[in-house]
C-alpha cells in the first residue's frame, strides 16, 4: 500500500504543473487562431478584396510548408550534433 500512496505522491507535482500550464496555454492557443480566423482575413480584404480566397490559400499554403520545414530541421539539427 505504501507504493501506491508513493506513487500518487509522485504523479500531484506533474499534476499541479499542468493544471497551472493549461490556462496559459489555451489562452496564447486563442489569441494566434483569433489572428489568424479573424484579423488576418480582414486585413487581405482590405489589401485585395477580389482575390481574398486566393490570397488565403496561397499564405495558409507558404505557413503550412514553412512549418512542415522548421519541424524537418528542428527534428534533424538535434541529431545531426548527437554524438552516437
Amino acid at each position: 500500500m505504501s507504493d501506491i500512496t508513493h506513487a500518487t505522491r509522485a504523479r500531484t507535482p506533474v499534476g499541479r504543473l499542468l493544471l497551472l500550464l493549461l490556462p496559459p496555454a489555451l489562452a496564447m492557443y486563442a489569441i494566434f487562431k483569433g489572428l489568424q480566423v479573424v484579423v488576418l482575413p480582414l486585413r487581405i480584404e482590405a489589401i485585395d478584396a477580389p482575390h481574398k480566397l486566393a490570397s488565403l490559400a496561397l499564405i495558409t499554403a507558404v505557413c503550412s510548408l514553412t512549418c512542415v520545414a522548421g519541424l524537418v530541421a528542428g527534428g534533424a539539427v538535434p541529431d545531426a550534433r548527437s554524438v552516437r
